[in-house]
């Protein structure tokens, strides 16, 4: 299932909740109701990076459990903040304005029993993915745990090869929304220039450079290479999708 339409579904980020519930056919909610009945302990610190409308750290401070949320979004992170305060849990709850690569610098060593990472490595370069997997490692207790929820590459050559060729059309299509977005309240004469002269070379660059998105592959090898050990693993929605945790070693 490829989530680069995420980035349509942040343009309203009032409905972005709903539209991830429909996209990924409710598996994505009873997770999340998984992962704060089962995985996290009552009394837990916890680090949510890209916490998006706030719902899931509304769903764990419900149940006791501390959470700081970052996300770079500062529409998402005023939703998010209306959503803890409707629930009556804002002294449960912290919210920053703050990337995932920037966690090391702003918490202490040993901050955290536990970091929860849903969609949003998907989002990083390889070379991200790693920094911020160490800077986890770092800011997490001993034997603290880490989460991941996030689009994967499926075994099998076939379906990997099925999943790419679904991907590059709905990317087009991504990309055409947006752009007629930014249009909604242009004037005709901006209007003709754009598809005469920036148009085509938006189309250009969309060919060529790399997509926002990409499904993660030895997720869980680079997980291990960050120091942490593999607790459990198990894949859904057709084996694009995976949910991992894992303990960092000490």
């Amino acid at each position: 299932m490829p989530y680069i339409l995420m980035k349509v579904f942040e343009e309203c980020p009032r409905r972005f909740d709903l539209w991830m519930h429909l996209l990924t056919r409710g598996r994505l909610r009873k997770i999340k109701e998984e992962i704060a009945t089962h995985s996290i302990p009552v009394g837990t610190r916890v680090l949510e990076i890209g916490c998006g409308t706030g719902s899931f750290a509304a769903l764990l401070a419900s149940r006791s459990i501390q959470v700081v949320g970052i996300d770079t979004s500062p529409d998402m992170l005023s939703i998010a903040r209306e959503e803890v305060s409707r629930a009556g849990l804002p002294g449960s709850v912290e919210f920053k304005r703050l990337s995932a690569l920037e966690i090391e610098d702003a918490f202490d060593p040993e901050t955290f029993d536990c970091v929860v990472n849903l969609l949003v490595l998907s989002e990083m370069s390889d070379a991200e993915i790693d920094c911020v997997l160490l800077q986890c490692r770092q800011i997490l207790h001993s034997q603290g745990r880490l989460i991941v929820v996030d689009e994967v590459e499926p075994a099998g050559l076939v379906r990997r090869w099925c999943l790419r060729a679904l991907r590059f059309p709905i990317r087009l299509l991504t990309f055409l929304i947006l752009q007629a977005k930014d249009l909604k309240s242009a004037n005709p004469l901006r209007t003709l220039l754009y598809y005469v002269i920036e148009f085509p070379l938006m189309l250009l660059t969309f060919v060529v450079v790399p997509p926002a998105t990409h499904p993660l592959s030895r997720l869980e090898e680079r997980i291990e290479q960050a120091g942490f050990r593999i607790v459990s693993s198990q894949a859904f929605l057709g084996e694009t999708m995976r949910f991992l945790q894992a303990e960092r070693a000490s």
